[in-house]
């Protein structure tokens, strides 16, 4: 049953991978490495990047590959890839502790995804590079644990030094301290001081070589990128909560995006009780998925007539601190006063990862896990027939084809507009129509501040008209009268004479 739910999903996701595409193209924050690398200009782009994404990879693979034939479909094709590969390590670590059986299971989980969370794993720079490098250190975690890791002495070496390398490249990404590092080291930290043997001791150096490597290569990734010209914009600092009423409210939040984690929001006015009664089963079912760990590492901890088992005692940690420091990060921090699914992912692979664990226990055990895996799936095979996103891809096509209808007709084919209809419009129209992001916050309006290229605002004597692209019907404060307006759907285009950006602050 739960394969043939999957196989409908992946046939669902296929014929509408067009859309998915165009959605998540729209997202200035997905395309803003592919518009710096292909803006006009020699050499690369110099100015600053926001490193909270882990954005360094991505900017890489773009730079090395934007000569080659089909380079935009490649690009979008990077998550689709990480994302596969999250799924394959998850479930490669679940297969080497409890069998095919419960992998089967993981491997539903991760790649059956709420619609919420496809959207953030299929963007390049949502933190889906963190999510991977994540669990590429659980499931390095968990081969540790063996008498021979990864077959033996070279391949292990060589299985560090990738783990070292992916965790470095991404670690400008502050998520991946508590994703991956955190953990890692929780964990065989635990094994050892339980086991006190030298394989516990052997795992733990080992473990911390690898962290220590990726903090050297993050360093060496970060001095390299400034020498060849990057500034690179720390990431605003989050602040932590100060009074009980935020507390509860940051907790109210946590809980929505659990759910959105596992279907358990799904709209219910489309579809009546059927509809409803999905929703709170798959809500019951990932709340339980994400407390699982704990509750299975304290159950093993509490069987004190066996030695527990080295592998399942890590596995169990490692998620175990996954689970806590996220919820701990959301509820204790501001993260909650714009909640987004894309902060919590990893607590999903939690769930994933033990969850099919049940299978092992006894049998009504293994009928709620296979129940809920049954039920979330569920979920998302129904989401995804909606097809809501078929709609939004339609509202963003029309969108676009009636900007450059205005462009052309108003000979205005280059401007600014607010981070919205900026990045975006350049990257939709393939720089048929060229908008540079601005700051929409301020009067007068200001160039961009991170991920853009200063040489965007230099102004161009030539150029007899511009625009800019603006939410309302009012224009900006500050560049003067237009001579024009055009009506879109949900902005506006204000047409001025000459280069609008000489008017910037």
């Amino acid at each position: 049953m739960i394969g043939a739910l999957a196989l409908t999903y992946l046939v669902l996701l296929v014929a509408q991978a067009a859309d998915i595409r165009v959605v998540n193209d729209w997202n200035p924050d997905t395309v803003i490495a592919w518009v710096l690398t292909t803006s006009p200009g020699s050499g690369v782009p110099r100015e600053v990047i926001d490193g909270s994404y882990g954005f360094w990879s991505v900017l890489w693979f773009t730079h090395l590959t934007q000569s080659w034939p089909f380079h935009r479909t490649l690009w979008d094709l990077q998550p689709v890839a990480l994302w596969v590969g999250t799924a394959a390590c998850v479930t490669w670590a679940v297969w080497r502790l409890a069998g095919w059986r419960c992998a089967a299971l993981t491997a539903a989980l991760v790649l059956c995804l709420s619609t919420d969370v496809l959207l953030v794993m299929l963007k390049p720079t949502m933190h889906g590079q963190t999510v991977f490098a994540g669990a590429v250190m659980a499931l390095y975690a968990v081969e540790v644990t063996r008498e021979r890791p990864f077959g033996g002495p070279r391949r292990w070496i060589a299985a560090s030094v990738f783990v070292a390398l992916v965790a470095g490249v991404h670690l400008t990404d502050p998520q991946l301290w508590i994703a991956g590092i955190l953990p890692l080291l929780a964990a065989v930290g635990t094994w050892w001081l339980m086991c006190r043997d030298h394989r516990g001791r052997r795992a733990l150096l080992a473990s911390a070589a690898v962290v220590a490597a990726a903090i050297a290569t993050w360093l060496t990734a970060r001095a390299a990128m400034r020498a060849a010209g990057y500034r690179e914009r720390a990431p605003e600092s989050t602040s932590p909560i100060d009074s009980l009423s935020e507390l509860w409210a940051h907790a109210r939040a946590l809980f929505d995006m659990v759910l959105w984690l596992g279907n358990g929001a799904l709209e219910l006015s489309t579809a009546g009780v059927a509809r409803g009664l999905l929703s709170a089963a798959c809500a019951l079912a990932i709340v339980i998925g994400v407390t699982l760990p704990i509750g299975l590492l304290v159950r093993l901890l509490m069987t004190k007539a066996r030695r527990p088992d080295p592998g399942m005692l890590v596995h169990l940690v490692f998620w175990s601190v996954v689970e806590v420091t996220f919820a701990a990060a959301v509820v204790l921090t501001d993260l909650a006063e714009a909640p987004s699914v894309r902060y919590i992912v990893p607590m999903l692979l939690g769930a994933a990862a033990t969850a099919p664990l049940l299978l092992r226990a006894c049998v009504p055990a293994q009928v709620a896990a296979i129940t809920g895996v049954a039920v979330i799936v569920t979920g998302s095979v129904v989401a995804l027939a909606d097809r809501e996103i078929a709609g939004q891809a339609h509202a963003v096509r029309a969108l676009v084809a009636e900007v450059e209808r205005a462009a052309e007709r108003t000979g205005a084919t280059v401007g600014v507009g607010a981070y919205d209809f900026a990045s975006n419009v350049t990257w939709a129209t393939d720089g048929r129509v060229t908008s540079r992001p601005v700051i929409d916050w301020r009067t007068p309006i200001c160039p961009f501040e991170v991920a853009v290229d200063q040489r965007w605002y230099t102004p161009d004597p030539s150029l007899r008209r511009s625009f800019v692209l603006w939410r309302g019907d009012r224009p900006p404060q500050g560049l003067g009268t237009p001579i024009e307006h055009v009506q879109l759907p949900g902005a506006t285009m204000f047409v001025y004479r000459g280069d609008v950006r000489r008017r910037l602050c």
